[in-house]
């Protein structure tokens, strides 16, 4: 009776077979599955409730249970209302005094645990493929951290397959001086924490680089079992960044030196002119002596002032026909004299072919002067030959002018460095580290280029190098404006 009660209730449905598979009892489960009353099921075949294509097995499958021999299998069953459902069914023979009497069968509908594991089946398979086509390395490690699974892009920036790859402490792949920083982050996130670190790693190629990681604890029922890592390769994106700041940062430093510049030229207006009434106003001797020397570091003072608003000036150059040799010349007769009273030897290899090109003159010759101005200092107390060559030639569509001096040269860690504002090798007191830095942006502004040659002991070779541009080629156009290749200036 007990066991009866148990059969009633339970949610598989419960039936008895002949050994012809015809039913001879059946619980309310198994009504419910077939949707046909009991009465209606017992002295029927289980068979014709299967699909057509699963009957032949599940014939077998019951003559294999009458047979002695436990069987299960998945068929598809039709119900009475025509709903096809998925039923696992487990058939077990009956024995009587150690003969088997009839079947013992067992049916639970499977439909919707199959759909919702199809359905896991397809999310699974889609995060695997969305992991698997990520472009960050992504990895999840024991609470050891080992890595326990690993990504394509792990492979490909490691270049080790992914079977070489699991089981390996996560400390193996980045450089020892990184390790302490993955590591607390590894523990922090054990621990329930999300953490982002940067660390510096090398390429399989043996390139430098960087990466940033994310990582956070992996919970499995309600436990903590391991750790999830996404790394992300910012090497390049970190270079863009430091050339936008390098190319933003002039900009920012001359709008800020223009105003500090405007500031001081005030005071030193009045410095300049006080210091003349008292040379005019005092006897020889020391007075007029201190008075001078203080209108002499005044005008000074005034023409770094000078330097540095040419430095700030964001104005767009007054181009004109321009003979760079003829430039060249005039910026040789102003200096020559200076020049020549500390021994140094000026020589010239001016290309008299060279043609005119359209360029502003004067910061031009103010390019000339700085780097004149350079040489000389590289000259400046050396023994033995002091001589400076200025050389034009003209390659292709570009003029070159080359200002080469016979100094000691540029050491290596300088020259990465010696277009950058207020860098300068000279001594303290000697010079404002603006000469070169203003040079490079006027040769920019004419899309130039101002490119440098140096060895230790060999001396400086500075390059001018500018477009050829014909006069005969800028057109004006309605509204005022020249355009020389492709390129808008305004008339003044």
């Amino acid at each position: 009776m007990q066991y009866r009660e148990m059969v009633e209730v339970a949610s598989d449905g419960i039936c008895t077979l002949d050994l012809n598979g015809v039913l001879t009892s059946v619980n309310a489960a198994l009504e419910a599955l077939l949707g046909v009353p009991r009465e209606q099921l017992l002295g029927r075949s289980l068979l014709p409730f299967a699909d057509g294509a699963d009957q032949p097995r599940m014939r077998s499958q019951l003559d294999a249970a009458a047979g002695g021999s436990p069987r299960r299998c998945e068929c598809l069953f039709t119900r009475a209302d025509g709903a096809r459902r998925l039923v696992s069914v487990s058939l077990s023979p009956l024995r009587v005094a150690e003969r088997v009497t009839g079947v013992l069968g067992v049916a639970r509908d499977v439909t919707d645990e199959r759909a919702r594991a199809a359905a896991l089946e397809r999310v699974e398979a889609g995060y695997t493929r969305l992991v698997e086509s990520a472009e960050d390395a992504i990895a999840t490690l024991d609470e050891e951290g080992n890595l326990t699974s690993v990504n394509c892009a792990l492979e490909r920036t490691t270049g080790r397959r992914r079977d070489r790859l699991v089981g390996t402490h996560f400390t193996e792949l980045v450089r020892p001086a990184e390790r302490a920083t993955l590591w607390r982050a590894f523990v922090n996130s054990l621990g329930g924490e999300r953490q982002r670190s940067e660390v510096r790693f090398t390429h399989r190629d043996g390139r430098a680089g960087v990466a940033t990681v994310l990582s956070a604890p992996v919970v499995e029922r309600g436990r903590i079992t391991g750790v999830l890592a996404i790394a992300r390769d910012v090497t390049e994106e970190r270079a863009l960044i430091e050339q936008v700041v390098r190319r933003e940062k002039p900009a920012a430093l001359g709008e800020m030196i223009g105003g500090v510049a405007h500031e001081i030229n005030t005071p030193l207006t009045g410095i300049l002119a006080f210091s003349q009434i008292l040379m005019a106003r005092t006897e020889e001797g020391d007075a007029r002596q201190a008075a001078a020397s203080i209108a002499h570091e005044a005008k000074r003072a005034a023409r770094i002032v000078g330097q540095l608003l040419t430095f700030a000036r964001q104005n767009p150059p007054e181009r004109m026909r321009t003979d760079v040799n003829q430039v060249v010349r005039e910026t040789l007769a102003v200096r020559r004299l200076a020049l020549e009273s500390q021994g140094i030897e000026v020589a010239t290899d001016l290309d008299p072919r060279l043609p005119v090109t359209w360029a502003d003159a004067f910061q031009l010759q103010q390019v000339f002067v700085n780097l004149l101005a350079n040489a000389e200092q590289a000259l400046s107390g050396r023994s033995g030959v002091r001589l400076i060559t200025v050389r034009s030639r003209r390659e292709a569509d570009r003029l070159v002018v080359a200002v080469q001096d016979s100094g000691d040269g540029i050491a290596p860690e300088h020259i990465v460095h010696i277009f950058n504002p207020f860098y300068t090798t000279k001594p303290r007191g000697i010079g404002t580290g603006l000469g070169l830095s203003i040079s490079h942006g006027i040769v920019r502004e004419h899309d130039g280029s101002l490119r440098v040659h140096s060895e230790p002991g060999q001396g400086a070779t500075f390059e001018v190098v500018l477009p050829l541009v014909s006069p005969r080629e800028s057109v004006k156009s309605p509204g005022g404006t020249s355009v020389v290749h492709g390129e808008h200036t305004d008339h003044r």
